[in-house]
């Protein structure tokens, strides 16, 4: 084995790692785990509504409206 194979088996073991980590992390902190809001968001410490998740849902509903009238044209 060359030193570039054991180099990319290094890379790849390591990408592999970070995937693991990411996946268990996400497990753990539940479904706000990659929100950028999740440190200080009201719904993640209490349980409460979060405004993030219910302006993006209002988005994807007025986006398959727009579609959905545009595909009657």
């Amino acid at each position: 084995m060359s030193a570039a194979d054991i180099i990319v088996v290094a890379v790849v073991a390591i990408v592999f790692a970070l995937c693991v980590r990411s996946i268990v992390k996400s497990q753990k902190s539940g479904e706000c785990a990659d929100c950028a809001s999740g440190g200080s968001c009201s719904a993640h410490k209490g349980g409460g509504h979060c405004k993030e998740s219910a302006k993006l849902m209002a988005n994807a509903a007025a986006a398959v409206s727009r579609y959905e009238a545009n595909q009657g044209k």
